[in-house]
């Protein structure tokens, strides 16, 4: 039997198989991303691993040709996931005036809406719309149509908006403009892959048209988007109740329901430059704290069973209703339902086995996925929670105070704060330019602060739609809890050194860091010496002085232009 902290016994005895699935499917994956020839050499490499099954001279590697065979039909079946899968938001398919001709839309709100300064407009109310219907410029029908935008309105006159109302009005479109970094983010990219296609500007707010509610019944429970879009409008007007306090209730909206745009840009500042701007966008993390509560609830009465697995299951993917049944919600309910099913198998070190697994039904579902931050995100700081902190406790719980409870309890969350934070610093500073050593720190404190913001804030929500006078009363742990995160993350903010720009590594950065974290967890758990670890660190090393040199082809300036939106910016590389 496995001590409590115990290393990965799957993990030394390579019975991982889903493991191995998730790395093969993404591997194909990204595989296809990088070249669609590669399918030539992935066929010829599968037909001649099967035929030399049957050569006398190697039949005694029988059973290796035939997981080799397996493993390139995986890595071949992920290379055509991604091309048969048909990318939404495709721009250049848009058969819609994306050149500022005015056209009518019909459709309904996607959440609340906020307000967006500008320099040039002043204030303007911004929502994400569906469209249900179009009328293009010189025609007199509507036609159907199945595409969102980002609609902005003047924010003098606008019409009351809770999120799921259906508008009709004449607008401008035109393609999203933004930012865009040349191999790095794209911000029409983003929006494309979201199915969002293009901006639409209402330069009058009085021409804006109510149109009739659906009527509710039966076939609406059939529809899961629109009822999120439902619960969603009808949470968002519960919050102005139970959180008088408007940046308060604008933290706690976005932590609940996921309007993180409602929340002002010098408090999201501020959560960016400690570290924790993570607990604003609703992910894994506040499914896990869902998870968790009910689960330790259920488990007091029923352990470890089935039943208890599946309300928690079910409780996680209502708390995603409730939060707008997004992809990055449906993607962390999934993924903790995978990992909770797990449980009553009891194995409670399959942890890595159970996040690949989620990891791999993600990737059949949506292989897209694979390429966006949040997704990446996610699961590198899981990963890095199942893979550094069991060995780290193995260490830990021969000392005599791991037994006491309330140490253990601090000394697994700061683990797990620590983990998670170095598992995802790579990719931090790809996406964004930036690293936040205060993270390590602030994450101790803001991370417990916003367990007992969703969780009791969770409770508030279901009982609000009810009565609200308990509502109120569960509500008040989840408002001081956000006081205190605001407060503390304005403190982080302004430590010196609490963030600080970085150059984006490559992708070969990323790999030997994470290969490195493998290696470290492998010595922690004392399966292997350090000498792997300081060949890798050695390779990793000539490998960033070496390379460079090798590709460096001429000795010409290069110029690259950034897209600001507004105007593009000049970034020279000097020879």
């Amino acid at each position: 039997m496995n001590q409590p902290g115990a290393a990965h016994p799957e993990l030394a005895r390579g019975r991982l198989p889903a493991l191995a699935l998730a790395f093969l499917l993404a591997g194909g994956i990204y595989l296809a991303r990088i070249s669609s020839c590669a399918s030539v050499v992935l066929l010829v490499l599968l037909a001649a691993s099967f035929s030399a099954r049957f050569f006398p001279v190697l039949r005694p590697f029988k059973s290796r040709l035939t997981n080799l065979s397996f493993s390139i039909l995986l890595v071949l079946c992920g290379f055509v996931l991604l091309l048969l899968h048909d990318r939404l938001g495709s721009a250049e398919n848009l058969s819609l005036p994306l050149d500022g001709q005015e056209a009518g839309l019909a459709g309904h709100l996607l959440g609340p809406p906020w307000t967006q300064s500008t320099a040039f407009y002043g204030d303007r109310l911004q929502f994400y719309f569906q469209t249900e219907a179009v009328l293009r410029p010189g025609e007199t029908d509507w036609r159907t149509s199945d595409y969102r935008v980002i609609a902005s309105l003047p924010e003098e006159g606008a019409p009351e908006l809770s999120g799921n109302e259906r508008l009709a009005f004449p607008a401008s479109l035109e393609p999203p403009g933004g930012y865009s970094n040349p191999g790095g983010f794209d911000w029409r990219e983003y929006l494309a892959s979201g199915s969002i296609l293009a901006e639409a500007n209402i330069e009058n707010s009085g021409e804006v048209r109510y149109l009739p509610d659906r009527p509710f019944g039966f076939r609406r429970l059939l529809e899961p988007g629109l009822l999120a879009l439902d619960l969603r409008a009808a949470l968002f007007s519960l919050h102005q109740r139970l959180y008088p306090v408007e940046e308060i209730r604008q933290v706690a909206s976005a932590m609940l329901i996921g309007t993180r745009n409602q929340v002002p840009e010098k408090i999201r500042a501020n959560f960016t430059a400690s570290g924790t701007v993570h607990v604003l966008v609703v992910s894994v993390l506040h499914a896990g704290f869902i998870a968790a509560a009910v689960y330790f609830y259920l488990s007091l009465f029923w352990g470890r069973s089935w039943a208890a697995a599946l309300i928690t299951a079910a409780a996680v993917f209502l708390f995603a209703l409730t939060s707008g049944a997004n992809p990055p919600v449906l993607r962390a309910a999934i993924m903790c339902a995978t990992v909770l099913l797990a449980l009553p198998l009891q194995r409670p070190r399959s942890l890595l086995n159970s996040l690949a697994a989620a990891f791999a039904i993600l990737l059949l579902i949506h292989p897209q996925w694979l390429f966006e931050a949040g997704f990446q995100l996610s699961f590198a700081a899981v990963a890095g929670i199942a893979l550094l902190v069991p060995p780290l406790e193995s260490r830990l719980n021969q000392r005599g105070w791991w037994r006491n409870p309330l140490k253990r309890w601090l000394a697994r969350l700061a683990l797990s704060s620590f983990a998670a934070q170095l598992a995802i610093t790579p990719l931090v500073a790809w996406y964004f330019f930036r690293i936040t050593p205060i993270a390590f720190v602030a994450n101790l404190l803001i991370v417990p602060l916003a367990g007992v913001t969703v969780t009791c804030g969770f409770i508030a929500d279901l009982a609000g739609l009810i009565w609200i006078a308990p509502a109120r009363l569960i509500a008040w742990p989840a408002a001081l809890s956000l006081r205190l995160m605001i407060f503390l993350t304005r403190w982080f903010a302004a430590l010196p050194g609490a963030s600080f720009e970085v150059a984006p590594p490559g992708v070969s950065d990323i790999f030997f860091f994470w290969l490195i974290l493998y290696l470290l967890a492998e010595i922690i758990s004392r399966r292997r010496t350090v000498a792997p670890l300081l060949l890798t660190a050695l390779v990793w090393l000539n490998f960033q002085l070496w390379v460079p040199l090798a590709l460096r082809q001429d000795n010409r300036l290069l110029v690259r232009f950034l897209d600001l939106g507004v105007t593009e910016a000049p970034v020279l590389h000097l020879p």
